[in-house]
C-alpha cells in the first residue's frame, strides 16, 4: 500500500513539474485583431495625454527662453552695451512667434502622434 502511494505521488510530482515546462515551449498564440484593436483603444487616451504634456513642456521652454533672452538683453543695454537693444526689441517678437508656432504645431500633432504611438507600438 505504501509503495503504491509513493508511486502515484512520484507520478503526480513529475506531471506537476513537466506540464508547465511543456506549456512554455509552445509558441504564443497570435492575438485576435479585434482584441488588439480594443487594447490599443484603451491605451490611446494615455498616449495622447503624454504627447500633450510634451507639447506643453516644449511651449513653456520656448517661452522661458524668450523671457531669458529679453531680460539678458535689457540688463546688457542698461549696463552699457547699446548693441544689445535688438535683444530687447526684436527677441520678444521673434520668441513669441516661435512659441506660438511650437504651440500650434504641437496642438495639431498631439492626437496624430498619440494615435501612432498607441496603435503602432502594439502590433
Amino acid at each position: 500500500m505504501y509503495r503504491r502511494f509513493m508511486t502515484v505521488g512520484l507520478i503526480c510530482l513529475i506531471v506537476i513539474v513537466a506540464v508547465p515546462c511543456l506549456a512554455q515551449q509552445q509558441p504564443a498564440k497570435q492575438e485576435n485583431k479585434v482584441v488588439t484593436f480594443f487594447k490599443n483603444l484603451v491605451v490611446w487616451p494615455f498616449s495622447v495625454t503624454k504627447q500633450g504634456a510634451e507639447t506643453v513642456g516644449k511651449t513653456a521652454k520656448s517661452g522661458i527662453e524668450t523671457g531669458t533672452k529679453t531680460a539678458t538683453g535689457a540688463v546688457q543695454t542698461v549696463t552699457g552695451k547699446p548693441e544689445k537693444i535688438k535683444d530687447v526689441v526684436i527677441e520678444p517678437i521673434k520668441g513669441t512667434g516661435e512659441t506660438a508656432v511650437t504651440a500650434v504645431k504641437g496642438t495639431i500633432e498631439t492626437p496624430i502622434e498619440g494615435t501612432k504611438e498607441a496603435f503602432e507600438s502594439r502590433q
